[in-house]
């Protein structure tokens, strides 16, 4: 999905293609959207109207948290940004919908809405809106890049400077009891140091005493266990690629042993960003991934999901401009790890350009991409393999010659720019 920058008297449009086009019509929004959604775009994300959350879901989601895994209010955590668990059981419901979860390709979705905070929360943080950005269908680590990626970008945009990456892994479910199990256990030893609300806590949720700041708290959670030694092998090598995409975005990232999401939701990675010196994050994000299935899906939808929040402090023009949507003539291919370890590079070198991108960085395949670029009717194709990757080119394809060029990344653009 992609975005064209064009037009005239300084009228801006923007290209964009939903990944899958047998996506019903009623997911997409208003073909016109502002800075925040732009950028998302770019990244792959279709922008639709917030998902409507029914009687139903709601239902379900108190169900989940009264099972024994109590999702805590947002007033209960230090980032103060609420999971809305019943915002993420409409998603799957809808998810599960399109094409009875069978999806060929991810569904990556872009909304805001009101923010969904307790009122005495919106008074001391001001909170005006969320963002949400969610990609349903992957498990894959690129998902994680993805979210991220278009996340630090829209804060960025929106004023927000030395924004860093605050990252954990809980891995899969299997990891998350064993851990559970023996940090409550170092609690339970410890119990007569910890302040008397703590000893509370224990009873609840014991990921609650990771968030308190109480001196004796804070001392005893250095020496509490630690998640990422309780990961599989397969948790493991997640957890390193999704580090590995970071560094080669150039991403402040800190690992942060004390942020563990919720035990009714949290699956492998959770992340927060901050400003340098805010007490309070500007993004949370987590997979989740067992919960389709908790929710009666029959198939594999590993699922994850990232909230902004943006304070009413009044918007530049360039973040409420409208812009409009059109398609893209560029498809962008990667083969192998190392390609995808530059693909968000290029496709960040390619908005800047204003170069409208189709892309579908979960596929691994050349014949998939190549036939999604076929289907879609995209002229052009850029294809990154491992020698283009560590020569830092790109192959650019005719795809009705089949003629094709070996282009340097940073001539990149001007050559699109002379061929399109």
């Amino acid at each position: 999905m992609m975005i064209h920058h064009s037009g005239k008297d300084g009228e801006e449009s923007i290209t964009a293609l939903a990944g899958e086009r047998s996506a019903p019509a009623p997911f997409f929004a208003s073909p016109s959207i502002d800075r925040k959604g732009e950028i998302a775009l770019y990244y792959g994300f279709t922008p639709i109207k917030a998902p409507h959350i029914e009687r139903e879901d709601i239902s379900r989601a108190r169900a989940l948290q009264s099972a024994g895994e109590r999702l805590a209010g947002a007033e209960e955590r230090r980032c103060s940004i609420p999971l809305a668990l019943e915002e993420k059981v409409a998603l799957i419901r809808l998810a599960a919908e399109i094409r009875g979860g069978n999806l060929q390709q991810p569904l990556m979705f872009y909304f805001e809405r009101s923010a969904l905070l307790p009122r005495s929360a919106r008074s001391r943080r001001g909170h005006e809106c969320s963002v949400s950005l969610e990609i349903i269908g992957t498990g894959k680590s690129i998902a994680e890049a993805l979210i991220i990626k278009a996340a630090y970008e829209i804060l960025q945009a929106s004023g927000h400077k030395n924004v860093s990456v605050e990252i954990n892994s809980i891995g899969d479910r299997d990891s998350v009891a064993r851990f559970s199990h023996d940090l409550l256990s170092y609690y339970r030893k410890n119990i007569s140091l910890l302040h008397a609300p703590c000893r509370q806590n224990l009873k609840r949720d014991v990921f609650d005493l990771f968030a308190c700041e109480n001196e004796k708290c804070r001392i005893m959670r250095e020496d509490a266990p630690k998640a990422l030694s309780y990961l599989s092998e397969d948790g493991r090598r997640h957890f390193t690629e999704v580090l590995e995409y970071l560094e080669a975005l150039a991403l402040p990232y800190t690992i942060n042993n004390f942020l563990v999401g919720d035990r009714a939701i949290t699956t492998h990675t959770v992340f927060e960003m901050r400003v340098e010196g805010a007490a309070m994050p500007l993004c949370f994000g987590t997979r989740y991934n067992a919960l389709p299935k908790r929710l009666g899906v029959k198939r594999d939808l590993p699922s994850i999901g990232a909230t902004l929040v943006f304070e009413p402090q009044g918007k530049r023009a360039d973040e409420t401009k409208r812009v409009r949507v059109r398609e893209p003539k560029l498809y962008f291919i990667q083969l192998g790890f190392e390609a995808k370890l530059q693909s968000l590079k290029i496709i960040e070198l390619l908005r800047h350009a204003k170069i409208p991108v189709m892309q579908s960085l979960s596929r691994d395949q050349l014949t998939v991409q190549l036939a999604a670029a076929e289907k879609f009717k995209i002229p052009y194709t850029i294809i990154v393999g491992q020698k283009e990757a560590m020569e830092k080119s790109a192959i650019v394809r005719n795809m009705r010659t089949r003629s094709q060029d070996t282009v340097r990344l940073t001539e990149l653009p001007e050559y699109l720019r002379r061929i399109m």
